[in-house]
């Protein structure tokens, strides 16, 4: 279970991850994150080495890899007045691996 920010930004970790789940079919991974980060897009974000795009080219990298065994999710909140949805902005880093590890932190796990 993976509660981030700003999850797998990197390729690095994000390859690690995918040759874990290549090598363990037992691997089930849950990753929870923001449905848009605060990190640029697009143009802007192709000049950065970490941008809202490399976030998403690689969760598709992760869940390609396993599509039966990963699942992505953001959460949203219906607001009750309007019934508008927005989705909420998790801010937290947390993972926990298997009962046996967990990490809490303020820091980004890459």
């Amino acid at each position: 279970y993976v509660e981030h920010q700003y999850p797998f930004q990197n390729y690095a970790l994000a390859h690690t991850l995918v040759e874990t789940l290549h090598a363990h079919p037992e691997l089930y991974v849950i990753i929870v994150t923001c449905v848009r980060t605060d990190l640029p897009g697009g143009v802007i974000g192709s000049m950065f080495e970490e941008s809202q795009d490399h976030i998403y080219d690689n969760l598709h990298y992760i869940h390609a890899a396993a599509p039966d065994r990963v699942g992505i999710y953001g959460i949203a909140l219906q607001e009750s007045e309007t019934s508008r949805i927005r989705s909420l902005y998790i801010h937290s880093k947390l993972c926990i691996a298997d009962d046996q590890m967990i990490a809490i932190g303020s820091a980004n796990m890459d």
